[in-house]
């Protein structure tokens, strides 16, 4: 990673950590720790690391082929998590599942599940599962957008995000927006012990690439660890 990759990945951190709301002793302490890191041609895994170490919760996301960023957690509500980036965008998930966003050039205003969401289910019991969502886009008029989809298991996989390894099970939503004529597919890697989807590609809409994103930290401790 280039000086000027180091740099934006860092201000990416700082700004969400602002965005975040955090107190200014707060934030004086972490700018402190990531003037600490020196200057060079750092390795970006021992930049996680430091982000890692950070009192934060934390995911890496990037659109496509676009740029990652750092996202912070900046609000919490149940298993409901806003995640704030660098340049005021905002990404909204449930349990994992991208279900808002704000700052983008078009948004997902709200999803609603008609049944549960298959998502908090136990990952090995997903094969097969059907579920209909409605999700608001501002693109069009698509507002009761109805959502169809099939979750498959993919089987076990071992992943690596940022120099820490896990093994997973990858499960793929094969989803279709009839009245929109659209078609995906999202895909989950979950820790079939915790639940925990520590990787995932989702969808906002026919034209934005999907959000890929891996958890650096996350906002509750998978179970069995501390």
């Amino acid at each position: 990673m280039g000086a000027a990759g180091r740099r934006g990945f860092l201000l990416t951190l700082a700004s969400a950590v602002v965005l975040a709301g955090c107190g200014q002793s707060r934030l004086g302490r972490v700018l402190g720790s990531i003037e600490d890191l020196g200057g060079g041609d750092v390795d970006i895994v021992a930049e996680v690391e430091r982000v890692r170490a950070l009192p934060y919760a934390s995911v890496v996301g990037k659109f496509g082929r676009g740029p990652q960023s750092v996202l912070v957690l900046g609000v919490a509500r149940g298993d409901e998590l806003s995640w704030f980036s660098a340049d005021n965008a905002i990404v909204v998930t449930r349990g994992g599942r991208l279900v808002k966003t704000a700052g983008l050039p078009f948004n997902l205003r709200k999803t609603v599940f008609v049944e549960d969401d298959p998502l908090r289910r136990a990952p090995e019991a997903l094969d097969g599962e059907t579920w209909r969502r409605l999700v608001d886009i501002d693109r069009g008029d698509w507002f009761g957008l109805v959502v169809q989809g099939r979750m498959r298991v993919r089987g076990v996989e071992d992943i690596e995000i940022f120099g820490t390894r896990h093994t997973v099970l990858r499960v793929d939503e094969q989803c279709r927006a009839r009245d929109a004529d659209w078609t995906f597919t999202n895909t989950f890697w979950i820790d079939p012990d915790s639940g925990q989807i520590w990787r995932s590609r989702q969808h906002v809409d026919p034209e934005t690439p999907p959000l890929e994103m891996w958890v650096l930290k996350p906002a509750h401790a998978p179970r069995g660890q501390t």
